[in-house]
């Protein structure tokens, strides 16, 4: 699971649930699942922001969010990352053809 991070924010049981029921769906993706994965959740000048970093397979990918909510912003963050996941392993498996 991610370790997760509040900067000037708290971090509550839903919002912990959330992000790692929606990380078990990512980490699926890969063979042998990350190595490290970070969550940073802040609040900066009253914008909400949420930023992952995973290692997998040799590889970082990074993904941001930010919104008016926690929640839209954690949701912007996760659209990105699995976007970025399953570009990966399309890439990965088009190697391997």
């Amino acid at each position: 699971m991610p370790n997760l991070t509040g900067n000037k924010f708290d971090i509550t049981d839903p919002i912990r649930n959330l992000i790692e029921r929606k990380f078990k769906r990512i980490e699926k993706h890969f063979n042998h699942g990350f190595t490290k994965a970070d969550v940073v959740l802040s609040i900066e000048n009253l914008n909400n922001i949420a930023k992952a970093n995973i290692h997998a397979n040799g590889v970082e990918i990074n993904a941001y969010g930010e919104a008016e909510n926690m929640y839209k912003a954690i949701d912007i963050m996760l659209n990105k990352l699995n976007r970025q996941v399953l570009k990966l392993k399309e890439k990965m498996q088009s190697h391997n053809e």
